[in-house]
């Protein structure tokens, strides 16, 4: 069962309609199908529609432009994402703003396209003149002999007529307006990137997986020359554990290229699509908890020991997620830590608020010495707060603390409440060794910066400090015996 997971209808730059898609999909023989517009979702729901008359299954998707000729594919998406939507007719009036000043440039190449591209936009549903509707336009007029002259010579990067059009989202923004809406991000057509090298490859791959993209398009049109590119894509894809997906990228049958349903992926990527965007990407994984992105939110949920007796295991990890639900509330009473949105204990998930702003751990290093200083003194105040209230959070690191307006404590995973001097000592010795480990060439002074802040707002400072040094003391000895 095979699927063509990258086209075009005429609500963008295609030529036909979302019905006449399916219908054609259906002929081929294809199980599924995925319409793609560029910064358009206008024809989702007919394409939908005309999936389930015809038994073809349709995804709803999108094709997003960066800058550099980067495109991102949005699968799954919700088509009346109003914050997508908003963006959407944005965009529009920055296409059709570049299309006028194209049409300008060709007037004075002694080519008159104006009226014959406007006459071809009229006869599309696009919101927007396309640089597919100049080229037709001039082919009509007989200025090129088909579109893929038109693109080469005139109206593509480096034509005589080509106008950069800015305002483009950042590669970040875009994969995140997909993820918001409720999709999964995928890079398509690497190969068309500006300037691509094997070496910028690796480097945006490195990036893009950091944003939360989910796979990469291998299968797609290219030139000969761009074969390598396409094994380092195939190559990354698998070092990362990517998905790989295939499309036509159809846009016309007037194309020599890119023919409907000539470029193919098996059913299944499309179902691991389909399972990632409904349970959200998984953004971090460690030994106790699986942790997904989906919606604008982040969703915990606890991993099954295979070495723990099954009802055992059930038993903990239910006890688990209800305790950290319930820290988390208790927790926000004293400093700033993300909203719980829901907890399942049946299904051993909690859905919080994502927190977007920087992990401490990414940002210290960067700061000169007094910035640092006042940035980890605000966090010896905030962790005397939480012991103030008896909670203990179990895994103090400059990962679990995010910098935004304010410092947030995140992943109480660990967490539990407790009177004891002692559990408030190790927990300070957790953050010291943390500093050590991750940031040795300032760790000393950092902590000193934590434990002065601690010492301001602690109801119980000289006990917790005395225990802290006798704590240390058994972390060196236990070091020293290894």
């Amino acid at each position: 069962m095979k699927c063509d997971l990258h086209m075009h209808s005429y609500y963008s730059d295609g030529e036909e309609s979302p019905d006449t898609l399916v219908k054609m999909a259906k002929e081929k023989g294809l199980k599924c199908i995925a319409l793609t517009d560029h910064d358009c979702v206008a024809g989702v729901k007919e394409a939908i529609k005309a999936g389930e008359k015809h038994g073809v299954e349709v995804v709803p998707g999108v094709e997003i432009r960066c800058e550099e000729f980067v495109e991102f594919l949005g699968y799954f998406i919700d088509p009346k994402n109003v914050e997508i939507l908003k963006k959407f007719k944005q965009w529009e009036d920055r296409r059709n703003g570049r299309a006028n000043k194209i049409i300008s440039k060709l007037n004075k190449l002694g080519m008159d396209v104006e009226k014959e591209t406007k006459k071809i936009w009229k006869e599309t549903k696009s919101g927007f003149i396309s640089r597919k509707h100049i080229a037709e336009a001039m082919v009509r007029k007989g200025y090129a002999r088909d579109h893929r002259e038109a693109f080469d010579k005139y109206i593509a990067y480096g034509g005589k007529a080509f106008i950069k059009v800015g305002g483009y989202p950042t590669f970040k923004e875009a994969i995140e307006l997909i993820q918001g809406a409720g999709g999964v991000a995928v890079w398509a057509h690497p190969w068309w990137t500006r300037e691509i090298s094997n070496k910028k490859l690796k480097k945006m791959f490195k990036e893009f997986v950091g944003y939360g993209i989910v796979g990469v398009e291998t299968g797609s049109y290219f030139h000969k020359e761009l074969e390598k590119i396409n094994e380092g894509c195939k190559k990354l894809a698998k070092k990362y554990n990517m998905l790989q997906t295939s499309g036509s990228d159809f846009h016309s049958k007037n194309l020599r290229t890119n023919r409907f349903g000539e470029l193919t992926c098996d059913y299944k990527v499309m179902q691991e699509l389909k399972e990632i965007a409904e349970k959200g990407v998984m953004i971090e994984q460690g030994a106790e908890a699986k942790i997904f992105f989906k919606d604008g939110t982040v969703i915990k949920e606890r991993i099954k020991k295979s070495y723990r007796h099954e009802e055992i295991d059930k038993v903990i990890r239910k006890s688990s997620t209800r305790r950290e639900a319930k820290l988390l509330k208790k927790a926000a009473e004293h400093v700033p830590v993300p909203k719980v949105i829901s907890s399942c204990d049946k299904e051993m998930k909690i859905k919080i608020e994502f927190i977007e702003g920087k992990k401490l751990r990414d940002v210290v290093d960067e700061l000169d010495s007094k910035e640092r200083n006042e940035l980890f003194e605000r966090v010896g105040k905030k962790i005397a707060k939480l012991h103030n209230a008896h909670i203990i959070h179990g895994d103090l690191t400059t990962s679990n603390l995010i910098l935004k307006d304010k410092i947030y404590f995140i992943d109480f995973g660990l967490g539990f409440v407790s009177i004891k001097v002692e559990d408030k000592a190790v927990d300070l010795h957790l953050i010291e060794r943390a500093l050590h480990s991750k940031h040795y060439k300032h760790a000393s002074e950092s902590f000193d910066a934590v434990l002065k802040g601690y010492q301001k707002e602690s109801k119980e400072f000289s006990k917790v400090f005395e225990r802290f040094g006798k704590v240390a003391l058994r972390g060196r000895y236990k070091r020293s015996k290894k």
